[in-house]
């Protein structure tokens, strides 16, 4: 037996049995082919890529420091870059998607290694 058999007589009834599934699975249907058509979850992917290349352009500026600035001669250039490095970094962070926090839970420093690399709890020589 049903326990709203007893507390909705009538219309109202006849709709929370019938027409109330019917309209959730029309208002789901829609959503899901709103979501193929306009690609939502393409968009964020991109947002993910495009915020990685630019982090990417930094490091590899980073890497280059010591050539770029070998001595203290270029002091001063070189103090330029780095608030340069750390404007672009800045204007990076704003506008870069924020991850969920499942995400970043997965990416938790490994063993041996740094910050952002996976680890699968794979235990060194069982593999």
């Amino acid at each position: 037996m049903n326990p709203l058999d007893g507390l909705l007589t009538g219309p109202a009834a006849v709709f929370l049995k019938t027409g109330a599934p019917r309209l959730l699975a029309l208002v789901v249907t829609i959503l899901t082919s709103l979501d193929l058509f306009l690609g939502f979850k393409g968009l964020a992917a991109a947002a993910h890529r495009n915020a990685a290349l630019s982090y990417q352009e930094v490091w590899r500026h980073c890497k280059n420091w010591r050539t770029d600035f070998p001595d203290e001669a270029q002091a001063d250039e070189a103090a330029q870059a780095a608030k340069q490095y750390r404007d672009r970094l800045n204007s990076i962070n704003r506008n870069s998607p924020h991850s969920a926090e499942v995400g970043l839970e997965k990416c938790r420093p490994a063993e041996g290694g740094g910050f952002g690399q996976l680890h699968y709890g794979v235990e060194k020589g069982s593999a």
